[in-house]
């Protein structure tokens, strides 16, 4: 299925349009963008048609596009959720290399884990593709530099009101 809008400071989530297909084909063209995908090759218009027909119709997944400054810059979902333990994996593509390091990605996911939780989907996960190997002697120190990133960048989160958290 697809989600409702959601809107953000930086980007919307909004369901995607039958013109968007043509704009979703090219986000694969770029091997840069797609280096952390399962899809490494561009569909066609005809397969991505296909893709926003079957997923409209998929009632265990809910995917947007993402909006920023009134353009599609990418595509993000929660597929295989299990709604009776409120569990669900989360993926994204931000297939407009201009708007990297902008904060569009932290604010996404901020909005999508909103959203999941008024949904009662408690728990997200997510599948990465990592072509950057620690080696074990590193794995610890690692850990500890990602995770004080993580920390430093946490934003407080306004009282809900009515279930739903202001935006």
């Amino acid at each position: 299925m697809f989600g409702p809008v959601v809107e953000g400071r930086l980007v919307v989530l909004r369901p995607p349009k039958p013109e968007d297909a043509a704009a979703m084909t090219t986000w694969f063209e770029d091997v840069e963008v797609t280096r952390y995908l399962k899809l490494r090759f561009p569909p066609s218009l005809d397969a991505e048609k296909e893709f926003l027909d079957r997923t409209a119709r998929d009632p265990d997944l809910v995917f947007w596009v993402i909006e920023h400054e009134g353009k599609v810059v990418g595509g993000t979902s929660i597929v295989r959720i299990d709604w009776q333990n409120g569990f669900g994996t989360t993926g994204t593509v931000i297939a407009d290399k201009r708007v990297w390091g902008k904060g569009l990605g932290r604010e996404l996911m901020r909005l999508r884990a909103e959203y999941a939780e008024d949904v009662d989907i408690m728990k997200l996960a997510r599948e990465d593709i990592d072509d950057h190997v620690v080696p074990g002697d590193d794995l610890r120190d690692e850990l500890i530099r990602r995770y004080a990133v993580y920390w430093t960048k946490q934003e407080a989160r306004p009282p809900k009101k009515h279930c739903v958290y202001p935006v």
